[in-house]
């Protein structure tokens, strides 16, 4: 079942997250761990989202039956288009999105979400992970102060997933 990336209007998500979870919809929010100051002058850690505006959806309803729902609780979003002047929205396969949440782990995976801009100016050969966690993917491989990243491009936005050079091997475009 296809997933829909999700751009919020507001940046309550705890509040549709709540909302989601009252209709038993299944939803995936990137999130990672920030460091804070407590008020006891301690640092903390707390897991918050990556980006306070976007979310996925599986695709459980209709697009209408989903911009109803979010209607119907005085929330404002936008399922991701296909394209730039289309209506209907970008369906995400469902591997693309158990990939997403494996390389998405706070705790697994050191990671990096960019913008789709950023992602297209960087430049990299064409890889395929041959060893390791990430064995199988495929994607760019980029170079960031000093370390190796396995470049994903999605709807939107990318994500930078830290590899190790040695553990990648060059495939043609025709072989992808």
């Amino acid at each position: 079942m296809p997933w829909y990336a999700v751009r919020l209007f507001h940046r309550n998500l705890l509040q549709v997250m709540t909302m989601l979870d009252r209709e038993h919809m299944t939803y995936f929010v990137p999130m990672h761990y920030r460091e804070y100051l407590g008020s006891d002058g301690k640092l903390h850690r707390r897991l918050v989202p990556v980006i306070n505006n976007l979310l996925f959806l599986k695709k459980t309803a209709t697009q209408k039956e989903i911009a109803q729902l979010f209607d119907a609780n005085n929330m404002q979003a936008h399922i991701l288009p296909k394209e730039r002047n289309c209506v209907e929205g970008y369906e995400i396969p469902t591997r693309e999105m158990r990939e997403l949440i494996y390389i998405c782990d706070p705790d697994k995976v050191l990671y990096e979400i960019i913008t789709a801009d950023e992602a297209a100016m960087k430049p990299g050969a064409h890889v395929m992970v041959t060893h390791g966690p990430m064995k199988g993917y495929h994607g760019r491989l980029v170079r960031k102060h000093h370390n190796y990243f396995l470049l994903r491009p999605y709807t939107g936005f990318a994500v930078m997933v830290k590899v190790t050079k040695w553990c990648c091997k060059p495939v043609h475009e025709s072989e992808s």
